[in-house]
């Protein structure tokens, strides 16, 4: 699974995702990028825990590796890019494939909800750069500052409240079980 996540000040930053089933049963097994630190390694922890419960896969089954491909110099931190990680985590489980006109910027939260994170109009350009159409953002994040900054790159920001809908507008399939 292949994605880009916006990173403050609006840098992309390209990742691969690698699931694979564990048959041990003793997971999930995270592994991940030198370039992440503490806060971004355990944003993808939960990623991957709230993708399994949102799917209805058994996490101790997981081995998922976060490789980052493209960032800028330094190390990356903090949970911006929990919701992407847990939409491309649960469709690398379910056999889907991300939009690749979409961004996406939000925690994610133990409830399965895509939380709020900071400089919102920043990201935006981000996703210019990957001449993305379509942003996703917490529910409440976008201000008339956005949605004016939005207009200019001619990006539509759609907010978003849960994984399951985060998940349909990245993907354009609904979040549903494995089973």
């Amino acid at each position: 699974m292949r994605g880009a996540y916006d990173a403050n000040p609006g840098v992309t930053i390209w990742f691969d995702i690698t699931v694979n089933y564990l048959p041990e049963g003793n997971g999930p097994r995270i592994f991940v990028s030198n370039a992440l630190r503490a806060s971004s390694m355990e944003s993808f922890r939960a990623a991957v825990s709230a993708a399994a419960q949102a799917v209805g896969y058994p996490a101790e089954y997981i081995e998922a590796a976060l490789l980052i491909q493209r960032a800028p110099q330094g190390a990356i931190d903090g949970p911006s890019a929990g919701g992407i990680l847990a939409v491309s985590v649960a469709a690398a489980l379910l056999g889907d494939t991300l939009r690749p006109d979409v961004c996406m910027t939000g925690t994610i939260t133990p409830d399965l909800a895509i939380g709020p994170v900071g400089r919102v109009t920043d990201k935006i350009v981000g996703c210019a750069e990957v001449k993305a159409k379509e942003m996703v953002v917490p529910r409440g994040l976008a201000s008339f500052e956005l949605t004016t900054k939005s207009l200019s790159y001619n990006i539509t920001v759609t907010e978003v409240s849960t994984l399951a809908e985060a998940y349909e507008w990245v993907t354009g399939k609904p979040l549903r079980s494995v089973n």
